[in-house]
């Protein structure tokens, strides 16, 4: 089962036993966790529906809808400050907030932002999303 939202109220949509899959290397991983739009402390892909190859791994403290909601004003406003990889290509032609993505992938049972990065990085190698493989900047 594969599960994906937009920006709609998914809280009802639990992501546990849906699974994940690198463009890159076409490996998939099952989501162990379950989690919707209002959990927090999560690791989640940002995927594009129009092109293959362009993914981005991310980590946040707040409800994923919270942070979905960061990634469409930067977008909007094309603030290319904290991700300008997907900045720039969900404003490039032929592409829009529509054709973006998210899918949890795993819930951290730590606050700590160490532990949080930590494994952002862990599934940003995993799924080499890491530009120009993917939306990632090397950090």
């Amino acid at each position: 089962m594969f599960f994906y939202f937009v920006f709609l109220d998914f809280s009802h949509t639990s992501f546990s036993g849906s699974y994940i899959a690198s463009d890159q290397t076409g490996e998939t991983f099952n989501i162990r966790d379950s989690m919707n739009c209002k959990s927090d402390g999560v690791i989640y892909l940002l995927s594009c529906v129009k092109c293959k190859y362009n993914q981005y791994v991310g980590e946040t403290k707040q409800t994923l809808t919270a942070r979905v909601a960061g990634h469409r004003s930067d977008i909007n406003t094309r603030s290319v400050r904290k991700c300008p990889h997907v900045v720039t290509h969900f404003n490039a032609p032929g592409h829009s907030l529509q054709d973006m993505r998210i899918f949890p992938i795993e819930q951290m049972r730590s606050s700590d932002s160490n532990s949080r990065k930590m494994r952002e990085k862990f599934w940003m190698s995993k799924l080499r999303t890491v530009y120009p493989h993917g939306l990632n900047e090397l950090s």
